[in-house]
């Protein structure tokens, strides 16, 4: 059995990192009774207390929605940034002014918690290798020994995005999705967003 070295003890915490930041699609509707193409004029809502992450989600999902050809915008644009909530009258006002046909809201349904355990394993330097030289007995040396086990908690976000038809305000489409360890909105945004664009264009909704 060949065991890890350093080296590749490393890249396995870089592997770990980045897949903290995956998003997952858990579940996902479409109205049966649905008969229009696809969405081409988007405004981008995000449902939260925090202004400030109202902003970096809102630009980072309009952003990569524009980048699928559609064209979006951030609903704190064109609504007073302030606003952490939106006023219905405001919204209804500020879609039908823009001639938007959709609008794409995203909301927290609740954080949950996650558990990773990570198995520890141990090797050893060769006993030749002792023996053999000093240099030997100093490659040696830098190889650890032992890796203990280890635990980690983070955090897991679930959010629901529905997708809305401005023509006669009815649910055209709903998506649950879990993203492990948001540390940053941003990166954490930018993921989430190809996961709901591919869905989105898989039901030919985009």
């Amino acid at each position: 059995m060949i065991l890890p070295g350093p080296k590749s003890v490393f890249a396995a915490a870089l592997l770990l990192l980045a897949a903290c930041a995956s998003t997952t699609l858990t579940n996902a509707w479409k109205d049966p009774a649905y008969s229009g193409g696809g969405f081409r004029r988007l405004l981008v809502v995000g449902a939260t207390d925090s202004p400030t992450h109202r902003r970096v989600f809102e630009d980072e999902f309009a952003r990569a929605l524009r980048a699928a050809g559609v064209e979006a915008v951030a609903s704190y644009t064109l609504i007073a940034q302030d606003d952490t909530k939106i006023d219905d009258a405001a919204l209804k006002a500020v879609v039908r002014k823009q001639g938007l046909d959709g609008v794409i809201m995203t909301r927290l349904v609740r954080i949950d918690k996650k558990t990773v355990y990570t198995p520890g394993y141990a090797w050893g330097v060769p006993a030749l290798a002792y023996r053999d030289s000093l240099y030997g007995y100093y490659n040696g040396a830098w190889s650890p020994y032992a890796m203990p086990a280890e635990v980690r908690e983070y955090e897991s976000a679930v959010l629901e995005t529905t997708l809305w038809n401005a023509a006669d305000d009815k649910l055209v489409w709903t998506a649950t999705t879990e993203t492990f360890a948001p540390s940053n909105v941003k990166s954490a945004t930018l993921d989430f967003a190809g996961v709901l664009i591919e869905e989105l264009k898989a039901r030919k909704l985009l």
